[in-house]
């Protein structure tokens, strides 16, 4: 099997089945992922294709935090609001159970959620500026390898 730069969720393993493992992870193959996309870059370069790929391996990264939710929703088939790509993942039973909301498109008009507490207290989550913690999904982010970089195992491999 081909190894990939994806997130393992350990909390689907019972999904994954005989085809993929945790070791399959590109987190455990650094050296052939940077080697790969290298060889891509230079042959997008060649036909003059834009190329664009995540963070390579062992190299230096410039942490940087989450501004997914200031500029982007998800939305669900039944008009549920998540607050970034991997929402409707993370935040899944909460919005589910009622938990949380973050909006729904089909009963509210988006100003009515976009600034309301519950999205407030998610951007200042995120803010490294702010010491408050109030959503927990976000320190076990799928994209926190675009944030943190790709070196980060727990990046790789989400254990909850």
């Amino acid at each position: 099997m081909e190894n990939i730069y994806s997130i393992i969720y350990r909390y689907y393993s019972h999904r994954i089945g005989q085809n993929l493992k945790i070791e399959d992870s590109l987190f455990f193959h650094k050296e052939m992922y940077n080697s790969m996309i290298k060889k891509s870059a230079k042959l997008a370069k060649k036909l003059g294709v834009s190329f664009r790929h995540e963070p390579l391996f062992l190299e230096k990264f410039n942490e940087q935090h989450c501004c997914a939710p200031w500029y982007l929703m998800l939305v669900d088939w039944d008009g549920d609001v998540y607050p970034c790509t991997g929402g409707e993942v993370h935040f899944y039973e909460k919005v589910k159970s009622g938990a949380y909301h973050f909006g729904n498109l089909l009963k509210q008009d988006v100003s009515a959620f976009w600034f309301d507490e519950l999205y407030t207290k998610l951007r200042r989550h995120i803010l490294a500026c702010y010491s408050e913690k109030y959503i927990p999904e976000c320190d076990d982010c799928h994209n926190i390898l675009c944030f943190k970089g790709p070196d980060l195992k727990d990046g790789h491999i989400i254990s909850s």
